[in-house]
């Protein structure tokens, strides 16, 4: 007669002990500069080797729970936030991006909540959502051409004969 493995211990797939069992034991999900723990899944977990098996989809989840974690944690604007702010400000995805001068999808991933914005985008976001007028005196930033290549509106062009216009070695000076 055969004896019964009890289904809580398993063969690891990684390392081939069996030694893969249920855990429930929270998750660490690191970023660049913090840890947290997640809980609240049901994995398995190899005692041999460390090994974490989590079922389809589930990384995803535990993520997003983490990214979650953290933006409470820094007090940053949650991605309900974010997207009611674009809207009271009338602007697509797009157009946020390019004033805030962030990467393509940025604000896709923020409102997803796959991710968590700076914190100087965050506090960008809540002053011209404070102040939208600023909007008007601020250049429209071309998306992805380098700014040391830019005639930027707060910028001018070296004018022979201009008094002490603090020539930048870019060929621009500061405009008055």
């Amino acid at each position: 007669m055969k004896e019964k493995v009890p289904e809580a211990v398993r063969t690891c797939p990684i390392c081939g002990e069996r030694a893969l069992s249920i855990s429930q034991e929270p998750v660490l999900v690191e970023f660049r500069d913090g840890s947290y723990l997640v809980e609240g899944f049901t994995y398995e977990a190899c005692s041999a080797c460390g090994e974490a098996l989590h079922p389809a989809g589930q990384l995803d989840e535990i993520h997003g729970r983490a990214v979650a974690i953290a933006r409470r944690d820094r007090g940053l604007l949650t991605p309900d936030e974010i997207r009611r702010l674009r809207s009271d400000l009338g602007l697509t995805q797009v157009e946020l991006e390019s004033h805030l001068g962030v990467g393509p999808k940025s604000v896709t991933r923020w409102e997803k909540g796959t991710v968590f914005q700076s914190a100087v985008a965050d506090n960008f976001m809540r002053s011209i959502w404070a102040h939208p007028e600023i909007f008007g005196a601020m250049p429209h930033p071309p998306s992805s051409v380098r700014a040391d290549r830019l005639a930027l509106e707060c910028y001018a062009p070296v004018v022979e004969g201009a008094v002490d216009a603090g020539v930048v070695d870019n060929e621009f000076a500061l405009a008055a």
